[in-house]
């Protein structure tokens, strides 16, 4: 996504779909920020991230203990982790460097739960099962897993 697109969607849904790795530390989370200075067509983002396990069911962890970087104090979230986009602000007034403030959604977030539905009528309004694969795997992005899906489709129907 677009730093510009981000700011536009303010208030909105951001999903990431890998996992995300967080770090407690800050200085951590700067310097992975702060990585691209050397590129001038690149700006470094910091998103700082509130989760309350409470009210949501979005599986993270902390995982210092398991991870290869031991410093870090990493917490890991799963694929596809939902967060609402807060404030967004220019670090030191540096115009290359900003913090996205990020708040993980409850389960019962009345947007969220609008565009779950939505989806879910959209891709159940499809009678065959493989059909319905077919449109996830184009939401999701997974554009060549879902041609071949519609090729075998097309080839079965055509030996039909």
């Amino acid at each position: 996504m677009d730093f510009n697109e981000l700011v536009k969607t303010t208030g909105g849904l951001l999903s990431f779909n890998n996992f995300l790795s967080t770090s407690l530390d800050r200085e951590v989370s700067l310097a992975f920020a702060e990585s691209n200075h050397s590129d001038p067509h690149l700006i470094g983002v910091l998103f700082e991230t509130t989760s309350n396990p409470s009210t949501s069911t979005t599986v993270f962890a902390q995982i210092h203990d398991v991870s290869y970087f031991e410093g870090e104090k990493e917490i890991l979230f799963s694929v596809n982790s939902i967060f609402r986009i807060g404030s967004i602000k220019e670090i030191d007034g540096n115009n290359r460097l900003w913090q996205v403030d990020l708040t993980l959604t409850s389960d019962n977030d009345p947007e969220l739960l609008a565009l779950t539905e939505g989806m879910r009528q959209e891709i159940y309004s499809y009678i065959d099962g493989w059909n319905r694969l077919g449109k996830l795997l184009i939401q999701l992005g997974q554009l060549d897993k879902a041609k071949d899906i519609y090729d075998t489709l097309l080839r079965q129907a055509s030996s039909d």
